[in-house]
């Protein structure tokens, strides 16, 4: 099937080495409409001391939604696929909802908003990046990234909501630093056998072996799963997930990386069950049971950042006592601020010394996010482990 996400033809203008990159980068941070909005200030929660001695075993590790260019696109603007090719049904674009943000044209414009996103990725410095929504893997984000030292697989979605837009299909990928990890095996696909059916889920899934000193495999995965908050599309993100997990149990023991095994992604969940109020009274609206199956499955397995699960969560609204990770406000849907996106770990082989928190409540803009200050609607999630 012809890929529209592999039509991109490459940019004459884009960057050619890192030196390149690094300059355009310093271009858009400094341009005018932007250069008195730097990115959110963030600082590192210190989890616990380190426990290995050589740097060489510590990794850092950041998962980002990037907000897919095709859903998020200027309405005036023609799509590179407006004659419908790749959906009859295509729509017009609108600004993917985004109607509460000051300005559109500078906040969501693609051309620039794709340097601040690689700004982002590269003040945190990640050894090994899992992203979303990446529409613009082949004529962007994969050859940038490979100058900035990053080699990456993607998997390109097959049933992308910005193909009705005209727009590339994203897709998701996994990112590592081609100078401290050797790729020994990867899967980039759409679809995982279980039970005996095809199950949907767009996925990639890599086994990297360290450089730096005589360690064993391990296997990082990430995914994106069916969105939105109903009880229905959290049955369809717990089958999801619960294939996935079947296919990452299997690849892992093929190549003896037992349960050495990093999880990665935007699961468009909560780890908590979902209430609602109606007259007066909160009632519970459905389950979780997507991110409680993860845990079930993996009796060592951990959240680098700390989660609210159900029976916390009683009678709690104030969505600050954990960490969010998405937070935006749309006329059609109002504001919604949600921990909807996940780092898993192995806490028998990995040990996570700290994570960088989310930019302080009080700072960020009225209409949240995407903004003036940050290029994406989820906040890049970091976390630094010790291989033990």
């Amino acid at each position: 099937m012809l890929r529209p996400s592999s039509l991109a033809d490459a940019d004459p203008d884009a960057p050619k080495n890192k030196e390149e990159v690094l300059a355009r980068i310093r271009e858009v941070r400094d341009s005018p409409g932007l250069k008195d909005y730097p990115l959110y200030s963030r600082s590192w929660k210190e989890l616990c001391p380190t426990v290995v001695n050589e740097a060489s075993r510590r990794i850092r590790v950041m998962q980002f939604n990037l907000l897919a260019e095709g859903l998020s696109q200027d309405p005036d603007i023609q799509a590179p696929f407006h004659d419908g090719r790749f959906d009859k049904k295509s729509v017009k674009s609108t600004w993917g909802g985004f109607d509460s943000i000051r300005e559109p044209e500078i906040v969501l414009n693609f051309s620039t908003r794709k340097y601040r996103i690689l700004e982002e990725i590269l003040r945190h410095g990640p050894d090994i990046i899992a992203l979303q929504e990446v529409d613009r893997y082949h004529d962007f984000f994969g050859p940038l990234l490979n100058h900035l030292g990053y080699d990456s697989r993607w998997s390109c979605k097959l049933d992308s909501p910005s193909l009705k837009f005209g727009y590339f299909s994203d897709g998701v990928s996994i990112c590592w630093r081609k100078d401290r990890f050797d790729l020994i095996d990867d899967v980039t696909d759409n679809e995982v056998e279980f039970e005996g059916k095809q199950v949907n889920v767009n996925h990639v899934l890599i086994t990297l072996k360290p450089k730096d000193w005589a360690g064993d495999p391990f296997v990082c995965v990430t995914t994106h799963l069916k969105a939105k908050a109903t009880a229905e599309n959290e049955q369809i993100r717990s089958k999801q997930i619960t294939a996935l997990l079947t296919k990452v149990t299997g690849f892992a023991k093929e190549h003896n990386a037992g349960e050495r095994i990093l999880l990665c992604g935007d699961f468009n969940c909560d780890p908590f069950d979902i209430c609602k109020t109606e007259g007066g009274q909160r009632e519970l609206d459905y389950k979780a049971i997507c991110v409680p199956h993860i845990e079930d499955s993996f009796p060592n397995i951990c959240s680098a950042y700390p989660l609210m699960h159900a029976a916390q969560n009683a009678g709690v609204e104030e969505t600050d006592k954990w960490l969010w990770t998405t937070w935006k406000r749309r006329t059609e849907s109002g504001e919604i601020k949600h921990s909807i996106d996940y780092i898993y770990y192995d806490k028998n082989n990995f040990k996570c010394t700290q994570i960088l928190l989310p930019p302080d409540s009080e700072s960020v803009l009225e209409h949240r996010l995407p903004c003036y200050k940050y290029p994406s609607d989820h906040i890049s999630i970091v976390a630094d482990f010790d291989f033990i």
